[in-house]
């Protein structure tokens, strides 16, 4: 397989030209499959470390709200706040937080409506081939990682973390199998000082609760998770991004290093000549049609998203397996989470219900959240589940549609 990373830098809704979100397409065999991004702005809430508040405690819902240096306050559920005391899921937010106290928190997504930004304690301090977690547990193997390579890359991760005083969890990157162990030691090293620099701030007595000035910049965290893939061509057509790249990818070994591409001359940016544009401008659209035929219709409401699999005459089980495997990418696409469900065409018995199982399975496979998918009802329905983390990065490239008055967007 073949990848191609696309990198855009794009602006939001009625933003300045320039863009205060980076966007990153993936693209494998010649098909757009995901579409990551990264926000630019002072204001950005996911990924960022904040020292944080806490403003009340809310056991009827099991969370607490936290001031974070924003007018509207942030908020934490029991299940994330959990990590810094090291306790299990199913104890509540009133043994996980103490209400005044301070605290480090990281962004997990944006405020949305009326609903706040979401914070976690389950920190996670990105390096070029490590991931350090003060709050973990365990060693782990990045899934850019070989099955056949995760054994040695867990025995190294636990070396280096040994040798860096063994507290804490750590991921290791498909980058580091590349590197000799006292670079990858180095690296921790500063990863490690960072935190215990960090953990004091807390206990300062000029706190004031807002963003932390750690960590690296956001195209570093797209590049590095961009490169757990094994990219061969990395494509921009952005010139304020050109020398920031290359100066990342020269930092790589040799031969990981994806070829560098830099369009010129278009005037569309790096999305609309390498036809990424078309293909998102697709994936979104209310009606998604399937390669053999027939159609998706997907709706989504402020309780749920609704997938509805509109066969076209075409045999149910043939239809509904096309739909699986478009339905895992479109939820990638537009990365919505929560729950969804989806109205499959009906299927005779249990074992073609059993071969959309597993489709369904494949096609999620490789979704970097956690996804749940439940049995199909009598009624041809399946409920899948997807954790919410981050925005909605396609909506940072489309527009209101004047002509259905915000009922719709179109493409920028």
């Amino acid at each position: 397989m073949t990848i191609e990373l696309v990198v855009e830098p794009v602006a939001h809704a009625g933003g300045e030209s320039g863009g205060d979100t980076l966007a990153m397409a993936i693209v494998a065999d010649g098909a757009l499959t995901d579409l990551w991004s990264v926000e630019r702005s002072a204001a950005a809430i996911e990924d960022r470390l904040f020292l944080a508040r806490v403003s009340g405690i809310e056991p009827a819902v099991d969370g607490a709200f936290l001031d974070h240096g924003d007018p509207r306050p942030g908020f934490i559920v029991g299940k994330d706040a959990r990590f810094r005391r090291g306790l299990s899921k199913k104890v509540s937010i009133k043994h996980c937080l103490d209400d005044g106290e301070w605290l480090i928190v990281q962004g997990v997504r944006a405020a949305e409506g009326d609903k706040g930004a979401r914070f976690t304690t389950d920190l996670r301090l990105e390096g070029q081939s490590l991931v350090y977690r003060p709050y973990g547990d365990a060693v782990t193997a990045a899934r850019g990682i070989r099955p056949s390579d995760r054994e040695a890359a867990v025995a190294l991760g636990r070396r280096l973390l040994q040798a860096a005083g063994g507290e804490g969890g750590l991921v290791v990157r498909r980058l580091a199998l590349a590197l000799d162990e006292a670079t990858l030691g180095a690296q921790l090293g500063e990863l490690v000082e960072g935190w215990r620099q960090l953990r004091q701030r807390p206990k300062a007595a000029d706190r004031r609760p807002g963003p932390l000035g750690f960590g690296p910049s956001p195209m570093s965290r797209l590049l590095w998770r961009g490169l757990e893939l094994g990219p061969s061509r990395l494509v921009l057509a952005d010139d304020a991004l050109r020398a920031e790249v290359r100066r990342l990818l020269e930092g790589l070994p040799e031969a990981l290093r994806p070829e560098l591409e830099v369009l010129g001359g278009s005037g569309g940016g790096a999305f609309a000549a390498s036809g990424v544009a078309d293909a998102l401008a697709e994936a979104v659209a209310p009606e998604v049609a399937l390669p053999g035929g027939g159609r998706l219709i997907v709706e989504e409401t402020a309780a749920c998203v609704a997938i509805d699999v509109d066969g076209g005459g075409r045999p149910a089980l043939e239809v509904d397996l096309e739909a699986a495997a478009v339905i895992g990418r479109l939820v990638r696409l537009r990365n919505l989470g929560g729950t969804l469900i989806v109205d499959f065409v009906d299927l005779r018995g249990k074992q073609q219900q059993q071969r959309l199982a597993q489709a369904l399975e494949r096609a999620f496979r490789d979704d970097p959240l956690p996804v749940q998918i439940y049995p199909m009802s009598p009624l041809g329905i399946v409920q899948i589940s997807r954790a919410r983390r981050g925005g909605q990065p396609v909506r940072a490239m489309m527009r209101i549609c004047a002509a259905c008055g915000g009922s719709g967007r179109v493409t920028a």
